[in-house]
């Protein structure tokens, strides 16, 4: 990809720099700090780092760039600081939860519909001796 972008646009260059995801924090902060950093980083906006490092002033705000209007404003949202906005994702998914209707009935449980509900049902649910919460590590089939 990097080298089909530097072909479409001569005079820019490209260059990539992997690393574990447990080494890149220090590795940016780093950076950042000693103003050496890339001109375009990869961050995980779930963390708050995103807004973090543009409150300090190491990203450039894009709130005003024209096609930042392309995203939705939901998009947007984890890279967002009041007006200003630091990132823009490079994907979005949607998650769902399956439950069991039949445990819910037998521990007398509403369905949730916030965070805290949430919380609430699977204490209850733990506190009954069954797991909560299980995630499959493997594809079927």
């Amino acid at each position: 990809m990097n080298e089909r972008f530097m072909k479409e646009n001569p005079g820019i260059k490209v260059t990539y720099e992997g690393m574990p995801g447990n080494q890149f924090s220090d590795f940016i902060k780093t950076r950042l700090a000693a103003r050496d950093a890339s001109d375009v980083i990869m961050l995980h906006p779930g963390l708050k780092e995103v807004v973090g490092y543009g409150k300090a002033g190491y990203l450039l705000d894009l709130s005003n760039e024209v096609w930042i209007s392309n995203f939705s404003p939901a998009s947007l949202n984890s890279l967002r600081s009041d007006d200003s906005v630091y990132g823009i994702p490079n994907d979005m998914a949607a998650l769902g939860v399956y439950y069991n209707k039949e445990i819910f009935a037998e521990l007398k449980l509403e369905f949730p519909r916030n965070w805290e509900e949430f919380i609430t049902a699977c204490e209850a649910i733990h506190a009954s001796g069954i797991t909560p919460i299980s995630i499959g590590t493997t594809m079927a089939g």
